[in-house]
């Protein structure tokens, strides 16, 4: 959230979720931006297995959103900067992608389980090269959505046509998704107090 206050990219920040008390939390928190605004999810899009593209045609919908160029930024990813956010959009419109997300790039070798066993993704294990050897792929991390408005309502997904990628730091693409990242998260706060004053108001730490 603070990072999109500061990034200066967006005309309009809307905060989506379907909890009141957390809503107010945020208002006693955010004073005196005026161009943040709050968003009460429907049911509909509330539910344990609503897709995050519900959501965002529900705002664009009864927000009456005409056609332009969005972003969604994801509350589990908070080590985004905005540095990050700025830069994404500037290589977005210099690389006229139609929609962009971003990623952090990896060496490491990728297996899947099949019906009995194991196979790999990305490599050969009979010939195994050396990881520096080994190609990049590219890991999305959940942090950052670019796309046209128009576009997310045709193919209803966020990611379409000419799709683009803008590189974050791995150490920086922390989602939180359970417990154990919390805990992750909790332990990277502690020693980054300059990544610490601005989110341990947000997470009670």
């Amino acid at each position: 959230m603070q990072s999109c206050i500061d990034s200066k990219v967006f005309n309009e920040i809307i905060i989506a979720c379907d909890s009141d008390e957390y809503i107010s939390y945020l208002k006693k928190i955010i004073k005196n931006h005026l161009n943040i605004t709050f968003f009460k999810r429907s049911k509909k899009s509330s539910k344990d297995n609503s897709q995050t593209e519900e959501v965002l045609l529900e705002v664009i919908k009864k927000k009456k959103i005409k056609n332009t160029i969005c972003a969604l930024v994801q509350a589990t990813s908070p080590l985004i900067n905005k540095k990050d956010i700025k830069e994404a959009f500037s290589y977005f419109l210099k690389k006229k992608f139609d929609s962009l997300f971003t990623s952090y790039q990896t060496k490491k070798f990728f297996w899947k389980k099949n019906t009995v066993n194991y196979s790999p993704l990305n490599y050969n294990f009979r010939k195994r090269k050396m990881r520096q050897r080994q190609k990049n792929f590219f890991i999305e991390n959940g942090a950052l959505y670019i796309f046209q408005t128009k576009n997310l309502k045709k193919y209803n997904s966020r990611l379409h046509k000419n799709i683009g990628t803008f590189l974050m730091e791995q150490k920086k693409s922390l989602e939180i998704d359970n417990y154990n990242d919390l805990d992750e998260f909790k332990l990277i706060l502690s020693g980054k107090k300059n990544i610490k004053n601005i989110y341990k108001r947000n997470f009670n730490l």
